[in-house]
């Protein structure tokens, strides 16, 4: 990592599973995974200042300037209002005729919250 960082950009240390390592991850009873790490830098560039900006096909996903009606992100306001605004977003942006919006989590790392809705230890991916 650079003793300076580029405009935009920072330093991190993000923890990822040991390579040739298999983890084993239980949301709901974090005591019983097996998730060994190690630290790398990385570095964290903000991508609202790539130069010709994304695109689906090339990036993987795109970054778009939109309103919501949405004030307050609660579970009620995010499937009632949130949800069918991405649905006409997403139909817009790749011609889809049908949109399936599942999984949705809201993280906390508040005392009390269940293991299961704690921000996650390392990089990873949800859904593959």
């Amino acid at each position: 990592m650079g003793a300076q960082a580029e405009a935009g950009a920072i330093d991190a240390i993000i923890p990822y599973v040991v390579a040739g390592e298999t983890a084993i991850f239980y949301p709901g009873k974090r005591e019983l995974s097996y998730w060994p790490t190690e630290e790398h830098p990385v570095v964290i560039r903000d991508v609202r200042a790539f130069p010709g900006g994304t695109e689906l096909e090339k990036n993987g996903f795109v970054l778009v300037n939109r309103p919501t009606a949405v004030t307050e992100f609660t579970p009620e306001t995010i499937r009632n209002v949130y949800y069918p605004e991405i649905e006409a977003l997403v139909k817009e942006l790749t011609g889809a005729t049908r949109v399936l919006i599942f999984g949705d989590i809201v993280r906390s790392d508040a005392q009390g919250t269940p293991d299961s809705r704690r921000p996650a230890r390392g990089a990873h991916v949800d859904y593959d």
